[in-house]
């Protein structure tokens, strides 16, 4: 059984019953819910209920048109049950309710994998390999309630994929990749900030030199800075 981390899938009593039944129990990566997706869609039926409930409409109507839905590489949920539209309120014409031949299983999964890989091949355009962290070393994570990075310290690796046993003083956590980040990557992100600044100290010295040079003072120069810090210099064709 794949869950999450929530607190009635770690109690003793959960884990007891799993132990009792010899039910292999494997929990997906703290905070990353792309690695549960299978759980995540049953919150799409439930904010449709709520949303019908709200609003006083039937709920099995709200169902009804969502399983009238076409998903887009097999159809609607309809259509792969009964080989067919359901009929609803919303008009349609009487041939797009008659029984059609759907695609078969095998072509359907087919287009499934096709479209999976499809998404991880554009996924890991952007993505990058995390560095393997090793038992003992001083990393920060993330804090999720204010995103500020705490030190803690690596116990060990998790069975679950792409998470670690951290201690952050006295309590134990278990954190995602991404939650993790290596010291030396914070200093190197510090550095390249300093470095930046460092730079733009430099070219404001520049322009105030070139244009003492040209025998303007110092007062009497008016610098412009876009919201990122960048000198907007002033085009040649009006320096006359």
């Amino acid at each position: 059984i794949k869950t999450d981390n929530g607190l009635q899938f770690s109690s003793q009593e959960f884990q007891k019953f799993m132990k009792t039944w010899e039910i292999e129990h494997v929990t997906v990566s703290p905070r990353y819910p792309q690695a549960n997706g299978l759980a995540e869609k049953a919150k799409t039926a439930k904010r449709l209920l709520e949303k019908s409930r709200a609003e006083g409409n039937n709920p099995y109507l709200s169902i009804l048109e969502y399983r009238n839905t076409p998903i887009g590489y097999c159809g609607s949920s309809a259509q792969m049950l009964m080989n067919r539209r359901l009929k609803s309120k919303l008009p349609c014409i009487e041939k797009l309710l008659m029984p059609k031949m759907h695609k078969m299983p095998v072509e359907i999964q087919k287009e499934i994998t096709c479209s999976r890989q499809s998404q991880k091949l554009q996924y890991d355009k952007a993505a990058k390999e995390l560095p393997e962290l090793v038992t003992g070393e001083q990393v920060h994570i993330q804090n999720n309630i204010n995103k500020c990075w705490n030190l803690a310290t690596v116990v060990r690796l998790v069975s679950t994929p792409r998470s670690y046993w951290v201690k952050a003083g006295e309590k134990l956590l278990k954190q995602n990749c991404r939650q993790i980040l290596k010291i030396n990557n914070v200093k190197g992100r510090a550095s390249e900030k300093m470095e930046v600044e460092q730079k733009t100290i430099e070219t404001e010295q520049e322009e105030n030199k070139e244009s003492m040079e040209l025998g303007e003072s110092p007062e009497n120069i008016i610098q412009y800075k876009t919201s990122r810090g960048r000198i907007v210099c002033r085009p040649t064709k009006y320096e006359d």
